[in-house]
């Protein structure tokens, strides 16, 4: 848990004086990447300018591909992507309850 909570005081350090480019995420962070964030969500983009649009829910992981909507997209880092989703696999077979609706001003 302490892991945990230091990936959202970074995430939150991170959006220091540019915090329009970087989106609130679950209060839990369990692995955080570039471009991508494993959180008890799911998997969800950093970049508060793509408003939650390619979040994946924890309950979508496991569908074949997740990343369809985002591959010819410029932005679009696939190999950040592909970590958060076998990240987010592992986390989901290992702990499922670890995955857990937003609650409160959370993402």
């Amino acid at each position: 848990m302490l892991l945990e909570r230091h990936f959202y005081k970074v995430c939150i350090e991170v959006a220091g004086a540019d915090s329009e480019a970087i989106m609130t995420l679950h209060r839990d962070i369990y692995w955080l990447g570039r471009q991508w964030a494993v959180t008890g969500h799911g998997i969800q983009a950093v970049n508060k300018k793509l408003n939650m649009r390619f979040d994946v829910a924890a309950s979508r992981i496991w569908e074949e591909d997740t990343d369809q909507p985002m591959r010819e997209l410029g932005w679009f880092d696939a190999e950040d992507f592909a970590e958060a989703l076998r990240v987010a696999r592992r986390l989901s077979q290992e702990t499922p309850a670890k995955f857990q609706p937003f609650a409160g001003g959370e993402k």
